[in-house]
């Protein structure tokens, strides 16, 4: 378990970085390393099982595989041709700093809580 001061600058930390990685490519590396910080910090401070892992495990950064093909079809869309999912991942990326926002509001109202 972590202690509350340290899970809110974790959370903290993470949230800063979303703006970064609104300007870089879509999934790239940084993406991806700061997803799996993300996923760790969550499990660390809230627990593998809790509601706020499995949200965030929800949120879709990617375009479903199905979904492209079924616009291809719709469309008639050769396959070489390219279809924009950046303002899909940037969605995303608005939905998750909202999402760490909350968590990190959750564990501020909690601060002077007593110890259970």
């Amino acid at each position: 378990m972590i202690d509350q001061p340290s899970a809110i600058a974790r959370l903290e930390r993470l949230h800063g970085q979303i703006s970064s990685l609104q300007t870089k490519p879509r999934l790239g590396g940084d993406f991806y390393q700061w997803y799996l910080e993300v996923l760790d910090a969550l499990e660390t401070i809230f627990g593998a099982d809790s509601n706020a892992l499995k949200e965030f495990q929800q949120i879709p950064f990617e375009v479903d595989a199905e979904i492209l093909r079924r616009l291809r079809e719709l469309f008639a869309l050769p396959d070489e041709t390219e279809i924009l999912q950046d303002p899909h991942y940037q969605e995303r990326l608005y939905e998750a700093e909202e999402f760490l926002l909350a968590m990190l509001l959750d564990l501020k109202s909690r601060e002077n809580d007593p110890p259970k």
